[in-house]
């Protein structure tokens, strides 16, 4: 069953304002695809969380735990005995280096905040992993040079080697018989060799081996026989320092494996922890508190507020005491256009969407509120096109529908009940519908411009 307990494109808004209040990028998705569906004991459960990092935040201290990055696939890579790369081992590092912060800030702040106590427990920064990662990897992912100390003697001797070939290439453009054919006094290297440009009509007369071209086919780059023999040494080297290299990686990486589960529980209670204090914040931003949960059906909500309503220079929207109750189950507003009778609606049915979605409620904490296990709201226009229906034909099939399946422990919203047809007509549709809706003993809020409905 459908069921809107409030104009979509609102609560989409509410969740968007809440996302916007989250380091992670995981965070604000799963802040986007908040679902009303959670019950007495789940609802109670966030609050008891969420009030706690509330006070601290108070007295000036907030947790920030800053964007980390998903490292789910990066696991699963390890699980599979993969490689991971430098990129992968820096993200995992970055996700250490997050965790070790949050849990000192919790340790320092658990005596003060039970929320941060309990994080404080779960949390594990796994310094070992961390301390080797940061001494090999680079923040860019490439291996720094005393990762090892054979990768560091073997970088060593790579320069050595480097710095003699540059050196004879140089005293070689020196050289008379050589300066007729080289094409300009520069070295580069192709094929992984280093070699010199030389004219067309020097091939044969500068002994070495041709290596490439140029495109126009004008310059040859030989590999000089002088410099032959340290040119295979460096590729020796080259090759050394690869395998290396992957031994560092494959060692890292193994550790990484050995430490996924904590690894993954950090990075789920780092999300947790993100939603928790930017709920925290977002109802500090509306002075939003706890309110009562009744165990029947009754609406009782004192200086309730629209929460996306708000006022200029930070002022409060004005706020509405509304009330429904097994004597009184049945409200009907009235008033002139732009009154703000739609907005008492949107108001209940946006608290009632947040109350079953864990938020702090902008009400008064000695308010009072129902988990009701449906929300029926009808609003605006209600035609349907396809379906060939004029505005007030779908808006009786939408009243049909709720007539049919709403239920005592439900919620009924109507807006400009009836509307659309001739008055008298329309307020006696609505008064039946009212009383039909009465007899079942549903809790109904209803607008109108009726005068006889009145």
């Amino acid at each position: 069953m459908l069921i809107h307990y409030t104009p979509m494109n609102e609560w989409q808004d509410l969740l968007e304002q809440l996302a916007s209040c989250c380091s992670t990028t995981e965070a604000k998705t799963k802040s986007k695809n908040i679902k009303p569906s959670l019950n007495r004991q789940e609802i109670e459960g966030l609050w008891s969380q969420i009030l706690p990092l509330q006070k601290l935040a108070n007295l000036g201290y907030e947790v920030h735990v800053g964007d980390i990055q998903p490292v789910k696939s990066i696991l699963d890579a390890s699980q599979k005995e993969q490689i991971l790369t430098g990129e992968d081992l820096r993200c995992i590092f970055d996700l250490l280096e997050t965790t070790h912060r949050v849990h000192k800030f919790s340790h320092d702040f658990s005596h003060k905040c039970s929320t941060l106590a309990s994080f404080e427990k779960s949390l594990n920064s796994i310094p070992e992993l961390r301390k080797i990662i940061d001494q090999c990897i680079q923040r860019d992912g490439t291996v720094k040079d005393d990762a090892t100390q054979n990768l560091l003697e073997i970088r060593q001797k790579k320069i050595s080697l480097r710095k003699r070939i540059e050196e004879k290439i140089q005293s070689m453009f020196q050289r008379e018989e050589h300066r007729t054919y080289i094409q300009d006094e520069y070295f580069t290297i192709r094929s992984d060799r280093y070699v010199v440009p030389i004219k067309l009509d020097g091939r044969g007369r500068v002994a070495g081996s041709i290596i490439d071209t140029s495109t126009s086919g004008q310059t040859l780059f030989i590999e000089p026989e002088q410099i032959r023999r340290q040119n295979e040494s460096i590729q020796e080297i080259e090759l050394a320092e690869k395998l290396e290299i992957i031994q560092i990686f494959k060692s890292i990486s193994e550790r990484v494996r050995a430490e996924s589960n904590p690894i993954e529980n950090n990075y789920d209670a780092l999300i947790r922890l993100d939603l928790l204090s930017a709920r925290s914040r977002f109802a500090k931003e509306l002075e939003a508190s706890p309110v009562q949960i009744s165990e029947t059906p009754i609406i009782d909500l004192i200086s309730a507020r629209h929460p996306l309503v708000r006022r200029e220079n930070s002022q409060r929207a004005i706020a509405n005491n509304i009330g429904l109750n097994k004597q009184h189950k049945t409200m009907i507003i009235s008033g002139p256009n732009a009154g703000g009778k739609t907005i008492v609606l949107k108001t209940v049915g946006m608290l009632q969407a947040m109350l079953k979605s864990g938020f702090l409620i902008p009400a008064e904490p000695s308010s009072k509120m129902y988990i009701f296990e449906n929300v029926f709201f009808i609003m605006g226009d209600s035609q349907n096109i396809e379906q060939k229906l004029s505005t007030f034909s779908g808006h009786i099939k939408s009243i049909k529908s709720i007539l049919t399946k709403s239920r005592s422990k439900d919620l009924v919203l109507l807006d400009e009940l009836a509307s659309g047809t001739e008055p008298e007509t329309g307020a006696a549709m609505a008064q039946a519908v009212l009383e039909s809706l009465q007899k079942k003993k549903i809790l109904t809020l209803a607008t109108t411009h009726f005068e006889r409905l009145k």
